[in-house]
């Protein structure tokens, strides 16, 4: 039985749906696992300790320590997976395509891309390069000397707008830089 499942989703703000999507195993299975009326396998066991970086003796109720991941939050990487991600479809690559390329499986690209897992130093040069993109790229959120890259990543995004909801974003931002430049010399 996996007795902490149905904890560990919750304290994730999870639904069974997305749980189901994000780890590959179907919304019906977990619902019986919550639900006490089927046993998992141990290919399943494996997926969902992966997926909360919790042991399988946590997951099952056999032991009450709790062995989890240090929060990205903690290191700035809250959106590493979100730019792996957007540049993975940049490139029209599948998940699928691009965990092959690395080496990894598909699920934990998902791990990856969700933000629910932070990749190795390893496996994170080896998206870099089976993406062709730079470190400062991906890690402008992270680094302090990231505002360069975080600027031209802010013009990209201006220039995809039309016109009329350019202005609106300018005007916006220099209205926001007028009241800091006021606020900070005061």
């Amino acid at each position: 039985m996996v007795k902490n499942l149905r904890s560990l989703r919750e304290s994730r703000g999870l639904s069974q749906e997305k749980l189901a999507e994000l780890t590959g195993i179907s919304k019906a299975r977990i619902y019986t696992y919550e639900t006490k009326t089927r046993e998992p396998d141990i290919e399943g066991l494996i997926v969902l300790s992966d997926f909360f970086d919790v042991t399988i003796d946590y997951l099952v109720g056999r032991d009450e320590a709790f062995y989890s991941q240090k929060s990205a939050g903690l290191l700035g990487l809250d959106r590493l997976g979100e730019r792996l991600q957007n540049f993975r479809l940049q490139r029209g690559l599948n998940k699928k395509e691009l965990a092959a390329k690395v080496g990894i499986s598909d699920t934990y690209l998902g791990f990856i891309e969700s933000g629910i897992k932070i990749p190795k130093l390893e496996t994170c040069l080896k998206l870099l390069n089976a993406l062709e993109v730079s470190a400062d790229a991906v890690f402008m959120d992270s680094l302090i000397a990231g505002n360069y890259q975080k600027t031209n990543y802010l013009d990209y995004l201006l220039k995809e707008l039309p016109l009329e909801a350019q202005q609106i974003v300018l005007t916006a931002v220099e209205g926001m830089a007028k009241s800091l430049r006021g606020r900070i010399k005061n």
